[in-house]
């Protein structure tokens, strides 16, 4: 005689439906036979963080430049100079012209107020006179160095910056990955697996090789324009977007050298908090031209017998770049001239707490006793701090 079950039916009573099964922990596991390049970068960038809001809010605070830029010449005698960022010019602090190696006293206890930056000069024949002694021209890097002070004289007035807010979405998705009618289910197939799991493992693979394309080219959207009433409709920001400040596209014919790989990491090092080892997720030309660099820039044993080269790691004076290739960044694509450069400890998936990834059994909404609807449902997002340790080039190889 079987049990009867009465009242209040518990979580692990009765069918499935609804039941979803979190692949949130076992993503790698899901398909041992599925190409794990299709989720290259999701798979490099391997934690994963739960927050508790589709929109997650941070702030930075950046340390007070040191540099600025002359935007206008000034000939010899002048008593000023004119730079671009003359805000970041406090009180009597000593600037020096990298060019004409001029030493200049900013001639006032307080910030510059506008462009035109009152001086005296160092090293004139009489030190400590309002004139230039060299002229300037427009581009001259000027240095910000430290206030020069007077003896007896007070502490004068503090500066700092500011504290920046920034902000990004997280995506839900969700697709109908099994849609099949209770004959279908029971019938044999060649594949032992079965026609419904095996459409749920190949909706799985393809939505995870479609997200790893979206964390290089989205674009961090919020709107209620193409949705029913108020519902929202939102997208994360993409490496694309997110890495603003070391970008550059390469000129047709230029090519990645180990000089220019050095170059790019100095610009991503330049704040204390940057690791010492960079990630490049590499498309398809820059492998290319990577292997393709002369024999002179790689080191080999004289025990090799074998011959080409896979190279891993590029060693700079900058830091070392572990270099990826994803051949998602390649010609069927459009993208094979990309190479994103990411500084690891400084970027994360995210993804709504208790919403990862999730095969959801029976949808009881869809599902009939004829038919048998499965679903693949989840969140994604991309928290990266800091852009300016990371890097984004395009052009290569054009």
């Amino acid at each position: 005689m079987p049990t009867m079950l009465t009242g209040l039916f518990r979580s692990e009573s009765g069918l499935d439906n609804d039941r979803p099964i979190d692949m949130e922990a076992s993503l790698d596991k899901l398909e041992p036979s599925r190409n794990p390049n299709f989720e290259k970068i999701s798979r490099c960038i391997g934690e994963k963080v739960a927050k508790g809001r589709t929109k997650y809010e941070y702030r930075r605070r950046d340390l007070t430049p040191n540099t600025c830029k002359v935007t206008v010449v000034d000939a010899a005698g002048q008593s000023h100079i004119e730079v671009d960022y003359y805000g970041r010019i406090n009180g009597r602090v000593l600037l020096y012209n990298t060019r004409t190696h001029e030493m200049l006293l900013h001639s006032s206890d307080d910030v510059a107020s506008d462009a035109t930056v009152d001086i005296l000069s160092y090293t004139h024949t009489t030190p400590g006179t309002a004139a230039l002694r060299y002229a300037t021209a427009i581009g001259d890097v000027i240095n910000i160095l430290p206030e020069t002070h007077e003896e007896g004289e007070d502490f004068l007035a503090a500066w700092k910056t500011a504290s920046v807010e920034d902000y990004d979405y997280i995506m839900q998705f969700a697709r109908r990955s099994s849609d099949i009618s209770d004959i279908a289910a029971a019938e044999d197939y060649w594949d032992p697996v079965g026609e419904r799991n095996l459409a749920n493992r190949y909706a799985m693979i393809e939505l995870m090789r479609d997200l790893n394309l979206l964390f290089y080219l989205s674009q961090r959207t919020r709107e209620t324009s193409s949705t029913t009433g108020t519902a929202r409709r939102q997208t994360f920001g993409g490496l694309r977007q997110k890495i603003t400040v070391n970008r550059q596209s390469l000129a047709p014919g230029v090519a990645i050298t180990p000089q220019s790989i050095g170059e790019i990491l100095r610009l991503t090092k330049y704040q204390g908090m940057a690791s010492q080892t960079k990630l490049a997720m590499a498309g398809q030309n820059m492998i290319s031209e990577v292997s393709s660099w002369p024999l002179g820039h790689i080191q080999t044993s004289p025990r090799e017998k074998e011959w080409g080269y896979d190279i891993k790691r590029i060693i700079t004076p900058h830091g070392n770049l572990d270099l990826a290739y994803d051949p998602a960044l390649a010609d069927e694509n459009g993208l094979a001239d990309i190479v994103a450069i990411l500084d690891e400890a400084h970027i994360r998936q995210v993804y709504l707490q208790t919403m990862g990834m999730k095969v959801i059994k029976k949808v009881s909404s869809l599902s009939t006793k004829f038919r048998i609807v499965d679903g693949v449902t989840g969140t994604a997002g991309l928290d990266l701090r800091f852009d300016e340790l990371h890097a984004w080039i395009d052009g290569i190889g054009k």
